[in-house]
């Protein structure tokens, strides 16, 4: 039997959806802290059943600012995690816990006059220091490893940064860990990222299979092109892949419904039901709460069957790995993001 294509972890916030119980499958990943997009955060309320495994974000992504100012000190940040699985009751379902990663795509810039702020990238001498601290946030976590495998996350604003930064994390690297590719979930949003996306995985997928990683982890990433991408060139080299993403879980909410080869380009938000209210709801019942649901469902079986739910676009980048290195394999689609 064929492996799985793509592993993926449902991003989860809440105990319910739209008054049903949250129910995320078998893989979840959890941040302690969600954003609202102002630049405001919340502690996540999250409810992990039975038999769940988590991937253990580090709430870097949901900080305001979470560029430079206000970071949690690394000690602070592991501390955050740590209370968060007690409190949820989840620390001995933990299969990885991630690296606090300084994120080079979501530094909240205050505009001036403006109480709107905007998400720019770093370049530059500011992503070398991104750099530094995401490799000094591994050298922290690997101290402090309390039993558990790592996600250990790289960041880079361009090609050459990200490769740099896994040459200097990877010497942590232990049996079971998994290496986190950070920076590339807004490239649904910036196609024009593909570039440097292909040349750092012509870079970075290639060296980690030469030092041994089993695994790398896609952060936040459900965009066909890029998922393409890596899953050819992780094949090329005897990588699994895996990736997460929360946007499955309230998609239908926003009238949305599929990717790639099952992307219904018209589609209506489901009601929220009298019977919602009371978890009375029939399976089958066309309701939001359910429909998100199935939609998790659908979404996890689509990425478990990437290489033949996408086969022409997946054969695509497959047939032009050597092209990666100029960042000119582009089959892009605006619409699936």
């Amino acid at each position: 039997m064929e492996r799985e294509s793509i592993t993926f972890y449902c991003g989860v916030s809440h105990g319910f959806w739209s008054y049903h119980r949250a129910e995320p499958g078998p893989l979840i990943c959890i941040s302690p802290i969600v954003g609202d997009g102002s630049g405001k955060f919340r502690p996540t309320g999250v409810y992990v059943p039975d038999g769940t495994l988590v991937l253990q974000d580090s709430g870097a992504y949901g900080e305001p600012l979470s560029a430079f100012s206000r970071r949690l000190t690394f000690a602070y940040a592991l501390k955050r995690q740590e209370q968060h699985a007690e409190k949820y009751n989840y620390s001995d379902k933990i299969a990885y816990r991630a690296s606090y990663d300084l994120l080079v795509d979501h530094r909240m810039i205050a505009e001036k006059g403006s109480s709107v702020r905007k998400i720019v990238r770093c370049n530059g001498i500011t992503g070398i220091e991104a750099v530094d601290i995401t490799v000094r946030a591994a050298k922290f976590i690997d101290k402090h490893r309390s039993g558990y495998h790592l996600a250990l996350n790289a960041q880079g604003s361009t090609p050459i940064q990200y490769f740099q930064c896994v040459q200097k994390i990877m010497p942590l690297f232990q049996d079971g860990d998994v290496l986190g590719l950070g920076g590339c979930c807004i490239i649904g949003r910036k196609p024009s990222m593909m570039h440097d996306f292909l040349e750092m995985l012509s870079l970075v997928i290639p060296f980690a299979a030469s030092e041994g990683v089993k695994r790398v982890h896609l952060y936040g990433s459900i965009y066909t092109p890029a998922l393409s991408a890596c899953l050819a060139i992780c094949d090329h080299h005897g990588i699994a892949m895996s990736t997460d993403s929360a946007f499955p879980s309230f998609a239908p909410r926003l009238g949305k419904w599929g990717y790639g080869s099952w992307r219904r380009s018209k589609y209506s938000r489901p009601p929220v039901l009298p019977s919602c209210k009371t978890q009375s709801c029939e399976l089958g019942t066309n309701c939001l709460g359910l429909k998100c649901i199935e939609h998790i469902k659908l979404t996890r079986e689509w990425l478990s069957n990437f290489r033949e739910r996408e086969s022409e676009r997946y054969q695509f980048y497959a047939r032009n790995l050597d092209q990666y290195c100029l960042g000119q394999v582009l089959d892009l689609d605006l619409e699936d993001v």
